[in-house]
């Protein structure tokens, strides 16, 4: 059967020689990555291009051109992985506009749905391609371990415990989060607008071989909700301007014992967050 992939390879030289074997040898090798990249290639016309000088991460996608890039300088075992999570961001369905916590969560559940559908390509070409599964491990061990340990449950199982570990790199979240939050701040911020869990992850697992493989009660749970404690701070000064108090929703770690608790309406931090956070017609 013919298709856009077919005749780009036929025409492929390099670097584009070098795009169209890395998507080849994911394609042979790992089912999840050949339903993802066949939905993205030729269900979305996404293009796939190595980025020459301006990435420092192993890749992104970018919406606006309907293109994914790769950074030529990482190793094609490394890219084996992040194609597919790059293609996951391409058949995805984003939330534009919600509530801080919509918006945050729109952001964290599509990240870790590409990254738990790379996981899984990875893991399925450990045989062939052992690098690539090896690469993987030494980039994300905590989401690894937990695809492996679960595994046996089967592939819809394991990658759901792979999604759920995504939540778990407390530091790696929060870059996210804080992109959030400044788009937020940005005006893409509607305070009244709250988006349902089931919904969030109906577009998150958008066009996933496996369907909704999360349960939508994970959203609702602490480990989901769990922010930092400077993203906590940077929520108030987004929210408590134009009432979105949709952040109150958001736990933060406890600082003498384990566990988490709620972020509290009358602290220090609050009241700080209140007096610095900007106003209509200045500061």
């Amino acid at each position: 059967m013919g298709s856009l992939f077919d005749a780009w390879k036929k025409e492929a030289r390099p670097p584009e020689k070098r795009m169209a074997t890395l998507i080849e040898a994911v394609r042979a090798n790992s089912p999840t990555g050949k339903t993802v990249l066949d939905a993205s290639i030729n269900g979305r016309g996404t293009q796939f291009v190595f980025a020459e000088g301006f990435m420092s991460a192993l890749g992104s996608y970018f919406p606006d051109s309907n293109t994914v890039f790769l950074n030529p300088r990482y190793s094609d075992d490394a890219l084996c992985s992040t194609i597919v999570h790059e293609a996951r961001h391409s058949l995805q369905n984003r939330f534009e506009e919600g509530n801080l916590k919509s918006l945050i969560l729109m952001s964290r559940t599509c990240e870790a749905d590409a990254s738990a559908h790379g996981c899984a390509a990875a893991f399925e070409m450990r045989t062939a391609r052992p690098a690539v599964w090896k690469a993987f491990k030494a980039h994300s061990p905590r989401m690894a371990l937990a695809y492996e340990a679960s595994i046996t449950a089967g592939p819809k199982e394991a990658l759901a415990e792979a999604f759920k570990s995504w939540f778990d790199s407390r530091n790696y979240v929060g870059r996210y989060d804080s992109d959030s939050i400044m788009r937020a701040m940005a005006g893409k911020l509607a305070p009244k607008r709250a988006v349902s869990s089931r919904n969030l992850l109906s577009a998150a697992c958008a066009r996933s071989p496996f369907g909704v493989y999360v349960d939508a009660a994970f959203l609702d749970s602490d480990r989901a909700l769990t922010v930092k404690r400077g993203t906590a701070f940077s929520l108030r000064m987004a929210g408590l301007p134009v009432k979105d108090r949709s952040f109150y929703d958001f736990k933060i770690p406890r600082l003498v014992r384990s566990g988490v608790r709620e972020i509290k309406r009358n602290s220090f931090a609050a009241k700080a967050a209140a007096f610095l956070a900007p106003r209509d017609g200045g500061r």
